[in-house]
């Protein structure tokens, strides 16, 4: 994954929304900028349901896997938001054309 827009200074470049969009259009830029909002990962990564920072993001697939063995040990950036349940992709085929 790429540095976090907010920490490299790439989010402070985009100043149209053709840029937004195109930085957008790359789902490790969508992760990155959400990931450095959730501040209850400030310190890294946690399994929302054990707690346990003992976890493997799996690239391929952009989730987390929690190493302790237990039914929701795979998780999304979506977990605990108001997105949890949404069937949003964090894709540029989410994003309207035009």
């Amino acid at each position: 994954m790429g540095s976090a827009p907010c920490a490299g200074g790439k989010i402070s470049a985009i100043i149209t929304l053709q840029e937004a969009v195109l930085f957008y259009a790359d789902p490790d830029n969508c992760l990155d900028f959400l990931m450095a909002r959730r501040p209850e990962w400030k310190d890294g990564v946690v399994c929302p349901t054990r707690g346990s920072k003992n976890v493997a993001f799996l690239k391929s697939r952009r989730l987390w896997h929690c190493k302790t063995r237990h039914p929701k040990a795979q998780f999304s950036i979506k977990v605990g938001t108001i997105f949890e349940d949404s069937p949003i992709v964090w894709t540029s085929g989410s994003l309207p054309s035009g």
